[in-house]
């Protein structure tokens, strides 16, 4: 929604800070500097986002399946 000058002048404090509203960590609740993280669609921090990822990384390793030496 576009404001003009005259219409933000007349808003309150509460009301001009509604329209840019704060970062949180969904998980944490930390505030949020950077942006682009999400998990289920929620804002995290990075801190939460390599912490949830790590998680899920040493459940489902990366690995390429190879035979090794003896086996056939």
């Amino acid at each position: 929604m576009a404001i003009n000058g005259a219409d933000l002048l007349k808003m309150t404090a509460k009301e001009i800070s509604d329209l840019f509203p704060d970062y949180n960590c969904s998980q944490c609740k930390n505030p949020i500097d950077e942006e682009g993280y999400r998990i289920d669609k929620k804002p995290v921090c990075s801190d939460c986002y390599y912490k949830s990822f790590g998680a899920f990384l040493e459940k489902n390793p990366i690995y390429i399946p190879r035979l090794h030496r003896g086996q056939s």
